[in-house]
């Protein structure tokens, strides 16, 4: 039978999230399991120097990512003497919850990798030492995440290395890649996760990225046919990425393919062999409430980008407003420029609030101002509160940078503003959403109990079975309920409509998505005809 997640969208004092550094010390392995699944020193700088075939000339400049000065770094060992090689060590005591110190090793690294690019050619290839801090991965994806830089200091051809000594896989190092195969975008473009494993115990994991490089998979397979024929580890490739396929003005089609070129039959058996027995509803729904309205006056921040999740803030002055039925206002920013924002794109300026919670989104300020706005606020989520009283967040911005700072709660903001409130009488809680969800499954004529979970956050879980199906919902302890409802086809799909109509009527719910999947046997993807 078909398997399935239950889907929620998380709630507030319950973390969702798991960081990167709790990942690894759940993944790390015991000392002996290390011991085992390691390259031996000797190994690990053969297989680096092998690597480096893929560095388009031989009189290539790469540059090598490590950690600090006082400690070593086995990949910059391996190649020197080999290459023009130019090591970038992390910035002493680097700290990602310290936004100033990760400004300024930003600073002087983007100025070390510019005296590099300047002293000779651009860079051909950029290797990522095992040992390199995953702050100095941040800080290289944000300086080479600017078109104008990445083209000043780095050749179009060009290809980066991600060694590790351990099976486990870093993900920072694999999402790094990806950064740059979507900085890059068109073809030819290939971002790689491979192992070089065998010969003995030992065991090599590698993420490569290359770009430029139209005989790139020629050239990964003659270094796997090199390092097997040398140290008897053989080369096997986990997952492979390419780009987007370049457009060419000139192309000339050799042949014309129709459906009738393709072998079609195993997907028909597939088709005629699923089995769909029941059918998997995921309704979201929130309140839906207006906006307080704002006064003149009233110190404001305002999204430049039309959209509430997206873009950055800049602070300014509500002037007026401009249609009561659009909910519109005139805004006049701190520097004098004088604009027309929606109310939805609107927050107050005002950060007297209580404590953030784990997940809840926030804008923060920066340091970074506009000639025309003035000072920048970014989006962020809250990840947790740390010790010292200040926040721990990551940055969601449209250009997808991905940075953790640690914030003072004075330079945050909550992302929603105030509501009109509901009604009380209609507000939700466990207990009268318990109470809702027995009515409905009286309606349903659902002979079953349902069990209320109250010790996961702020909101609450409720769940109910019975013989055909099953239902969850999830309250955030806000004004979002998630509800997860699985059910033979045998079963009225009436079931959705009548838990909408309830909690509507009870709370001023709304829905904001609802999707239905088929589940079954045989890779079901369809509901019956």
């Amino acid at each position: 039978a078909s398997s399935f997640r239950l889907a929620t969208g998380g709630m507030l004092g319950a973390s969702s999230m798991v960081s990167n550094q709790s990942m690894k010390k759940m993944e790390e392995p015991s000392s002996k399991e290390s011991d085992a699944g390691t390259t031996s020193s000797l190994h690990f700088e053969e297989v680096v120097r092998e690597l480096t075939q893929l560095v388009p000339t031989s009189d290539s400049v790469i540059l090598v990512l490590c950690a600090e000065k006082s400690s070593p770094c086995q990949s910059f060992d391996a190649i020197q003497g080999h290459f023009r090689a130019i090591p970038l060590w992390a910035c002493a005591g680097i700290d990602g919850k310290d936004l100033q110190a990760m400004l300024q090793c930003e600073s002087a690294s983007r100025d070390e990798i510019k005296k590099a690019a300047d002293s000779g050619n651009r860079i051909d290839g950029i290797i990522l030492d095992p040992e390199t801090p995953r702050e100095m991965g941040q800080i290289f994806h944000k300086i080479m995440n600017k078109t104008l830089a990445r083209s000043q200091h780095v050749e179009d051809h060009f290809a980066i290395v991600a060694p590790s000594l351990r099976n486990d896989s870093d993900d920072w190092r694999d999402a790094l890649m990806e950064r740059f195969r979507e900085m890059v975008v068109y073809n030819p473009v290939y971002h790689v996760d491979a192992m070089f494993q065998g010969g003995g115990t030992s065991s090599l994991r590698v993420q490569i990225f290359s770009a430029g490089d139209e005989s790139f998979y020629s050239g990964l397979a003659r270094v796997g046919k090199s390092v097997q024929q040398k140290f008897g580890m053989e080369l096997d490739i986990q997952s492979g990425r390419s780009g987007v396929v370049s457009y060419s003005p000139d192309f000339q089609v050799s042949k014309i393919i129709t459906n009738e070129d393709y072998d079609v039959e195993s997907a028909r058996v597939q088709f005629l062999g699923q089995n769909a027995i029941g059918q998997h509803d995921i309704i979201q729904l929130e309140v839906d409430l207006p906006s307080v309205p704002l006064d003149v006056g009233l110190k404001v921040l305002t999204n430049n980008h039309m959209h509430n999740w997206e873009g950055i803030w800049f602070p300014g002055e509500v002037t007026g407003l401009i249609e009561e039925e659009d909910d519109s206002y005139s805004v006049t920013m701190d520097l004098g420029h004088e604009i027309q924002v929606p109310r939805h794109l609107i927050r107050k300026f005002d950060n007297n609030q209580p404590p953030l919670s784990v997940g809840q989104r926030v804008l923060f300020k920066s340091i970074h101002q506009t000639p025309d706005y003035g000072t920048v606020w970014r989006q962020a989520y809250v990840l947790q509160m740390n010790e010292d009283q200040t926040y721990q967040i990551r940055i969601t911005t449209v250009d997808k940078d991905w940075m953790e700072y640690s914030v003072p709660r004075d330079d945050l903001l909550a992302q929603k503003d105030d509501a009109i409130s509901l009604d009380p009488s209609r507000k939700l809680s466990s207990n009268k959403l318990a109470q809702v969800i027995e009515g409905i499954l009286l309606e349903l004529r659902l002979d079953t109990n349902i069990t209320v979970h109250e010790d996961v956050g702020q909101g609450c879980i409720v769940s109910a079975s019975w013989s055909e199906g099953n239902m969850l919902f999830t309250w955030d302890g806000e004004a979002h309920v998630d509800v997860n409802i699985f059910a033979a086809l045998a079963v009225p799909l009436s079931v959705g409509h009548t838990i909408e109509d309830a909690l509507s009527k009870e709370f001023q719910l709304s829905v904001i998505q609802w999707d239905r999947m088929p589940r079954g046997t045989g890779r079901v993807v369809t509901f019956p005809f």
